[in-house]
């Protein structure tokens, strides 16, 4: 949170976002490929993140999870992955190559953990951005907003007829994190999406 201190006071407009202060929302990949390209572009950047660690919901997955995609697509063009010997990467290794890619780029200044956003307004020519840290409300004055926040920060439940008389367990697969739950059951998988 200290990298945010100095964002607590009036800021002169800019002329354009790449030359004020941008707030990125979220430290998974979106969130640190964003920040370091608008840094590169002159920006004064800053991403603040509701977790502890980089990486998103990558960060939080179950175990022995591994991407969907290959390292040849999902490796970032600026930093490849090179001769790791898997071609679908473990999430912990994704997050490790995440950490390096923040550290190869020095964006770890750049990081609020524990922040959580709140609201944004708009502000004239910027906006105001509302936050919670430490256990307290503040706000910031931006001229730029990037969400970065990711697809799957909130479970969507579909109505399944029937499911009310279901006598098993139901859940969704981000609450999924552990394989040995399952372990001597019959189970049915609904959906056909990443975490499916």
């Amino acid at each position: 949170m200290a990298c945010l201190r100095d964002w607590r006071v009036a800021r002169d407009a800019a002329t354009s976002p790449l030359e004020g202060r941008v707030l990125v929302v979220g430290a998974g990949a979106s969130g640190l490929t964003a920040a370091k390209t608008l840094a590169e572009a002159g920006a004064d950047v800053r991403i603040v993140e509701q977790t502890t660690r980089i990486g998103g919901v990558f960060a939080d997955a179950y175990e022995d999870a591994r991407m969907v995609s290959s390292k040849y697509i999902t490796a970032f063009s600026d930093d490849r992955l090179g001769d790791h010997p898997d071609s679908h990467l473990s999430l912990d290794d994704y997050v490790a190559y995440l950490e390096r890619y923040v550290d190869k780029f020095a964006l770890r200044p750049r990081v609020a953990f524990e922040t959580t956003l709140l609201s944004i307004d708009r502000v004239n020519d910027g906006y105001t951005v509302r936050l919670r840290a430490d256990g307290a409300d503040f706000a910031i004055e931006v001229d730029a907003v990037a969400i970065c926040a990711g697809l799957h920060q909130h479970p969507r439940r579909p109505s399944l007829p029937g499911a009310g008389a279901f006598r098993g367990a139901t859940l969704h697969a981000s609450e999924y994190k552990e394989p040995s739950i399952f372990r001597g059951k019959r189970v049915v998988v609904v959906g056909s999406g990443e975490t499916a």
